[in-house]
């Protein structure tokens, strides 16, 4: 779960970065508005995989009717 959240918070630490460049106008290689769109996007998989790993941990349905264990 830790691994799970670690991940979650190196990603939006790093989009936050690059929408503060962008908004300052001094964006690194490649950071454009796409960029952060796409970046962002990839954050709901890791949201997801956190969400999964918490219910599993807590033995919580994952709303499908199952109990993850």
């Amino acid at each position: 779960m830790l691994g799970s959240a670690s991940s979650v918070n190196h990603a939006l630490s790093r989009v936050y970065g690059q929408v503060k460049r962008l908004e300052r106008g001094t964006p690194e290689d490649g950071e454009t508005m796409a960029a952060v769109s796409r970046d962002q996007q990839e954050i709901w998989i890791l949201l997801r995989e956190m969400r999964a790993a918490m219910r599993a941990d807590l033995g919580v349905s994952d709303g499908g009717g199952s109990v993850s264990a």
